[in-house]
């Protein structure tokens, strides 16, 4: 910004805030730095990026405060419209999908899975009409296949674990294709899956094996 490079600077904000999010950042600080990001974002009128990074500001607070993840769908900001709402009327696909991505990680965090089953197969309906998506390095296809898989423990519909299995081999290409941020996801996924079927031992090992790929 010191240079004038004003939209470059604003847009390395935002990409800064999702990655520390999706890279485990501590969320108390993440959540300072965030809220200075949105008032620059704010000040200088770029009102895209400072919505885009409303959104994980909204998610780290309520995940630091213990909130309702219910208040991202109808939230007291933006004149009691809530924030996917206004997403939406702004017609814009790309907001939209990350309205979507990011309430539907906070909801399967707070053990809302109806909510972040709806929020991901949105997103996905969004995307559909959206020349290319954002995979977050795996992470979209990671959540909505643990999402699905709760849905399928709970419901007993195969369609849910069929969207569970879409979910794991696109998380499988990510590891084919080096991707070791990944590794310990597919782990950690297939671990959850084991559990589910009630092969506890196999599961047992696979968490321990989730837990050492993410230490490397």
């Amino acid at each position: 910004m010191q240079l004038g490079e004003l939209e470059s600077a604003l847009l390395n904000a935002y990409l800064y805030a999702v990655i520390s999010f999706i890279s485990g950042r501590n969320l108390i600080e993440l959540e300072s730095e965030i809220d200075m990001f949105e008032k620059q974002m704010t000040e200088y009128k770029n009102i895209l990026l400072a919505n885009l990074t409303q959104v994980i500001h909204h998610v780290i607070s309520n995940l630091v405060t213990s909130k309702d993840p219910i208040s991202l769908i109808a939230s007291d900001n933006m004149k009691q419209e809530g924030i996917l709402a206004h997403a939406i009327k702004a017609n814009n696909d790309m907001y939209t999908c990350h309205v979507c991505e990011f309430g539907g990680i906070e909801a399967y965090i707070f053990g809302k899975y109806e909510l972040a089953a709806d929020l991901a197969l949105k997103r996905q309906e969004v995307e559909n009409k959206m020349s290319r998506s954002t995979r977050h390095y795996g992470v979209t296809d990671f959540y909505d296949g643990l999402t699905f898989l709760a849905m399928a423990h709970k419901t007993n519909s195969s369609n849910w674990g069929f969207l569970a299995s879409k979910a794991m081999v696109k998380i499988e290409r990510y590891v084919q294709n080096g991707n070791i941020n990944c590794e310990h996801r597919l782990l950690l996924f297939q671990a959850e899956t084991k559990s589910l079927l009630g092969h506890v031992k196999d599961a047992s090992s696979d968490y321990d094996l989730a837990i050492a790929a993410a230490e490397k």
